[in-house]
Order: structure tokens, then C-alpha cells, then sequence
């Protein structure tokens, strides 16, 4: 093989034989990993275990760790594919902080008492947005 300069000639031309085993952690025939199970919607795989939870494009994910398959193989999962509910559940009474299933439509809105705005402080130095609390009203005003 003849290239432009010394520098770019491959240092190793392979692949070379195995003579003896030096180690346990020789390659090898690995394991197999459990074939999927075949369902009417494709096929589907276990679960071992729910790692963790994260919000991605306001959709929900959650890290599954599968059986019989090694820590590389963990992967993001959107909430509609894992289909055991009880998993999710079990994983959210493990971890209540960390990004859980939302309800259905907008989150009721809380009002406190110490969000309260007083009149005096509405004029210049609020005039960004209107501001609306449980006991207070404070208008934007608009100067020209």
C-alpha cells in the first residue's frame, strides 16, 4: 500500500488471531439478550427497572433500565410505550420530585395573600404587565 507520506501508512493491518487467553474479560460469545415478546401493536421488551424521569418537547420519558440487557442499553422512553402502569406508579412513589404525569387542562391557579400588590407601587415602576392577585387589581398604564 503506498500513500503520499510515511506519516498516513497504517501502523496495525488486521485482524490478528487469538493464540491464548490472557484475562476473563477476553471477547467472546457473550450472552444473548431475551428476545422480545410479539404482541398485536409489534413487540415489546421487559422492564427491569424506572431510573428517572425527564419533560422533553413537553412530552414525558422515562429512563428504563430492560432485563437482560446491560446498563449500556438504557434508554429514554416515551410515557405510551412503557405498558405497565403499576412500574410508573411504583417509580413516582420512589421519586415524588422528580417530573410526574400532569392532569388534564389548565392547573388551577393559586392565589396568596402575601403575592398581593399594593396601589401605591402599580404606577412607573410595574408598567411591564397587568397584574391580578386575590385581593388586589393593579392596571399597566400606558404613557405617551
Amino acid at each position: 500500500m503506498r500513500l503520499p507520506c510515511k506519516k498516513l501508512n497504517p501502523r496495525f493491518i488486521g485482524p490478528f488471531t487469538i493464540t491464548c487467553q490472557v484475562n476473563p474479560v477476553t471477547p467472546g460469545e457473550a450472552e444473548q439478550p431475551p428476545p422480545p415478546l410479539i404482541m398485536d401493536e409489534g413487540s415489546a421488551y421487559l422492564v427491569k427497572d424506572i431510573l428517572d424521569s425527564q419533560r422533553r418537547g413537553g412530552r414525558l420519558e422515562y429512563l428504563v433500565d430492560w432485563e437482560g440487557y446491560g446498563p449500556e442499553e438504557r434508554s429514554w422512553v416515551p410515557r405510551n410505550d412503557v405498558l405497565n402502569p403499576a412500574l410508573l406508579e411504583e417509580f413516582h412513589a420512589r421519586h415524588p420530585d422528580r417530573p410526574a404525569p400532569r392532569g388534564r387542562g389548565r392547573p388551577p391557579r393559586l392565589l396568596d395573600e402575601t403575592a398581593s400588590v399594593n396601589l401605591a407601587t402599580c404606577g412607573s415602576q410595574w408598567p411591564a404587565f397587568p397584574y391580578v392577585t386575590g385581593v388586589e387589581l393593579c392596571k399597566r398604564t400606558v404613557r405617551r
